[in-house]
């Protein structure tokens, strides 16, 4: 497995900012955009690429998967793996329109 950056900062700093906007903390985004890339991974592998410290690992992807976003593997290590982008993007603007709708 290749942990070396992304060389199209500003294309993957773009959707970073559009999940932003649909409700995801810049962790949350950053973390869901990796597990899309690069598949499943362990909270070591995430921390690695994504800079997120390894203390905020679990709560980040404890929300996305209350989110609907990520799906969870109990065991050791445990491992993470994103929904299908289509499938999260619904999830996030259905649930905007809902809250906006309340």
């Amino acid at each position: 497995m290749n942990f070396s950056a992304d060389t199209n900062t500003s294309s993957r700093d773009r959707l970073v900012e559009n999940l932003m906007n649909l409700g995801l903390t810049s962790y949350e985004a950053k973390s869901y955009l990796t597990l899309a890339k690069y598949g499943e991974l362990t909270s070591t592998d995430l921390v690695k690429l994504t800079g997120i410290p390894q203390s905020r690992i679990y709560d980040v992807v404890s929300s996305l998967q209350r989110k609907g976003l990520v799906w969870v593997q109990s065991g050791r290590p445990m491992r993470f793996r994103a929904v299908e982008p289509s499938i999260a993007i619904k999830q996030l603007v259905e649930k905007i329109t809902k809250d906006s709708q309340d």
